[in-house]
C-alpha cells in the first residue's frame, strides 16, 4: 500500500459501494452517505485531496 486517507469519511447505512475511475493523475470516486454525499479527486501518488464537489440528493 503506497497511502491511505481518512480525512473523507461519511455514514455509510449499507456499506460503501463504488467503482473509483482512474484518470491521468487522480482518483475518482463518490460518496453517498446519509449524513452528506460528494465525488472527490486524490492525487494517484500522494493521496491528498485534489478537489472535492457536493452532490446534491434528489
Amino acid at each position: 500500500m503506497l497511502w491511505t486517507n481518512q480525512n473523507l469519511w461519511v455514514m455509510h447505512e449499507n456499506g460503501p459501494g463504488g467503482s473509483p475511475i482512474l484518470w491521468n493523475d487522480l482518483l475518482i470516486f463518490h460518496m453517498d452517505g446519509s449524513d452528506r454525499q460528494f465525488i472527490a479527486a486524490l492525487e494517484k501518488k500522494t493521496g491528498k485531496l485534489a478537489w472535492q464537489t457536493r452532490r446534491p440528493v434528489r
